[in-house]
């Protein structure tokens, strides 16, 4: 029993040494830490303090030189309505923008209602065509022809699967300004 009681006694001293030691790093850490921050925060200020001092230095010897500037060009000057007018000295005023809305893409046409369309034979020719959208793909198919020299019945207009029909405006087919099709010989 005595053995045991030894082993008890022996264990009870491990654990409570082990929480001393325990509590103890843990201090350690939390010291640590907090000296850590203030250092920090005492470099923060070091270096705020020192950018103030620079900067006022610096900014008191700007004045200096612009107040110096100031006291020879301190010259009162009056001109009167017509004198600014035709004073070659002064710059002109700015001019004033124009506040009309610019056409997004620089190719398309000034008119609103009318459409450019792109048509591709894939043989090297490429058609640029303006028209309206209200026209229908017979028209395109017409203005196409125009020049491109084939007879508007030969030409088959499609985009990727879909032929277009001749009788449908191209409104309703959503072809709109800018758009490439494709042109096919029959």
């Amino acid at each position: 029993m005595d053995s045991k009681k030894k082993d008890d006694e022996r264990k009870r001293k491990r654990s409570e040494s082990d929480e001393r030691h325990k509590k103890k790093k843990k201090d350690k850490s939390e010291k640590k830490k907090k000296d850590k921050s203030e250092k920090k925060h005492k470099k923060k200020s070091k270096r705020d303090d020192s950018s103030e001092r620079s900067r006022s230095r610096s900014t008191e010897k700007r004045l200096s030189k612009r107040d110096e500037e100031r006291k020879v060009e301190e010259v009162p000057i009056r001109f009167t309505i017509e004198q600014k007018e035709t004073d070659p000295s002064r710059p002109p005023p700015p001019k004033k923008e124009d506040k009309t809305p610019r056409l997004k893409n620089p190719y398309t046409t000034a008119d609103p209602f009318m459409i450019e369309v792109v048509v591709n034979d894939r043989c090297g020719r490429k058609v640029r065509v303006k028209c309206s959208p209200n026209d229908s793909i017979g028209d395109l198919k017409k203005l196409v022809a125009a020049q491109t020299g084939t007879r508007p019945e030969r030409i088959r207009i499609q985009k990727g699967y879909s032929i277009f029909k001749d009788h449908i405006s191209l409104k309703d087919y959503e072809i709109n300004d800018g758009m490439g099709l494709e042109m096919y010989y029959n």
